[in-house]
């Protein structure tokens, strides 16, 4: 009877383990098509951000084009105790937290993802992304760590390097951030047959905003000046790799925020 037992609890064991193989397996292959990965996950485009910035500072006056009207600090102050300010403030603060818990993305492709990809490291087996950021020239605050299409990835165990150019430009104390990405080698021959096709994905939801310091240079006479600008930023991250015209999904990594 213990025997009859004992061989009965081993194949329902058995039996498990095969179920929750298969399906591993089974996620696996949805995943490796990238229309399967950005289901339900929207677009993050460069037009949104300013109403993003309103949405996560709860400003009324900008996110309901309410500024121009009441442009001063007093027309304000008496529009804040209105029933009218307090209905927007509620609206508002649904739509906050509706856009903290949505899945967006941003890509990097063409030209720009060509320039990001290195070719494949044979002696460490992997890829190098450099990241830079869309501001358009270099960024001078290292704690922004590293950014695709002006938004901030601090998870990301990039390492830092110095800039001293930037195009035509010499620049000093501008730095850039790379991230070391294992890959087999048959993996990475079939991403350098299809570089072109390549993007770059970062999935995300959006964690907070904060300011990051850059540098703008003249290309005409080299002036430089300092700008302050504010970027969304996400502490847990996807990280895709894939053929954009294919749809195959060639590095599918998450970046998760460990809390200190």
């Amino acid at each position: 009877m213990k025997k009859l037992i004992f061989l009965f609890l081993c194949l329902f064991f058995m039996t498990l383990f095969t179920i929750s193989v298969r399906t591993q397996n089974n996620i696996g292959t949805e995943e490796n098509n990238l229309e399967k990965v950005l289901e339900g996950v929207k677009p993050l485009v460069n037009e949104e951000y300013q109403r993003l910035y309103d949405i996560y500072r709860l400003d009324v006056f900008r996110y309901y084009n309410l500024h121009e009207e009441y442009n001063t600090g007093l027309k304000k102050e008496t529009f804040k105790k209105t029933e009218e300010y307090k209905d927007k403030l509620r609206e508002l603060k649904d739509i906050k937290e509706e856009m903290l818990n949505t899945y967006y993305y941003v890509v990097s492709k063409g030209y720009l993802a060509l320039q990001s990809l290195s070719d494949y490291d044979i002696k460490q087996r992997g890829f190098k992304l450099t990241f830079r950021t869309d501001v358009g020239v270099s960024i001078y605050d290292p704690d922004s760590v590293a950014g695709i299409d002006d938004v901030l990835f601090p998870t990301l165990p990039a390492k830092t390097y110095p800039v001293k150019r930037s195009g035509a430009c010499l620049i000093e104390g501008a730095y850039k951030k790379v991230l070391f990405l294992p890959m087999s080698s048959e993996k990475g021959l079939v991403i350098e047959n299809n570089k072109e096709d390549i993007q770059i994905y970062m999935i995300f939801k959006i964690s907070g905003v904060k300011s990051v310091q850059f540098r703008i240079q003249s290309v005409v006479d080299g002036t430089q000046m300092d700008e302050t600008e504010k970027f969304p930023y996400a502490n847990s991250a996807r990280l895709i790799i894939a053929n954009g015209k294919k749809g195959d999904v060639y590095f599918d990594k998450f970046y998760e925020h460990i809390k200190k």
